[in-house]
């Protein structure tokens, strides 16, 4: 009888230990962690022109990190967006006002020549904008048609940076205008 009332007497100490930590946990709960980003953003803007018919602007803006820099290429159409030596992105800019390339036009006729295996993937929205996706072995493609169709921003990037690029895309702002004989047509 002694060996069942020690038994016994363990279990409930136990059964007490169990339930007073379940209720300690249950009422002293740690405060969540806010994760807090330590990324500073700076914004560029700038804007590329073309004529066909008229002239036809794209402005941009997105926001890259504060530690970042730009450099332009291709009368403004081309941006490198770079940190430190590592190349974030490119972002491309091409007017499609006369030959009215589709995203997915742009990927097949003109990429696709030039890039050895690229697989269109989709289309994902990002930021106010539909993105026509694609991938290669190390880079994903992200290319959205603007301005009713008449521009197609192009953003290229490698895959291990990725959130970098939808950075951009979440943030990138663009306004299409054109002008025909002196007088501005918003797109």
């Amino acid at each position: 009888m002694k060996t069942y009332i020690a038994i016994l007497i363990g279990i409930v100490v136990l059964a007490g230990g169990v339930f007073g930590g379940m209720n300690y946990m249950r009422t002293h709960k740690k405060a969540p962690v806010k994760n807090v980003s330590s990324v500073m953003y700076a914004t560029i803007e700038g804007d590329v022109v073309r004529w066909f018919e008229g002239t036809s602007t794209l402005a941009y803006s997105f926001d890259i990190p504060q530690t970042a820099t730009t450099s332009t290429d291709m009368n403004g159409a081309l941006i490198r967006v770079k940190d430190a030596n590592t190349l974030l992105a490119s972002v491309y800019v091409s007017y499609e006002g006369g030959r009215g390339h589709t995203p997915l036009d742009y990927i097949t006729d003109i990429v696709a020549p030039h890039v050895a295996v690229i697989t269109p993937t989709g289309t994902s929205t990002y930021g106010a904008y539909d993105w026509t996706t694609a991938e290669t072995a190390g880079s994903n493609w992200y290319i959205a048609s603007v301005a009713n169709g008449s521009w197609l921003v192009v953003v290229e990037g490698k895959k291990s940076l990725d959130l970098d690029i939808k950075h951009i895309l979440e943030t990138m702002k663009l306004e299409g205008k054109r002008w025909e004989s002196g007088k501005e047509i918003i797109q």
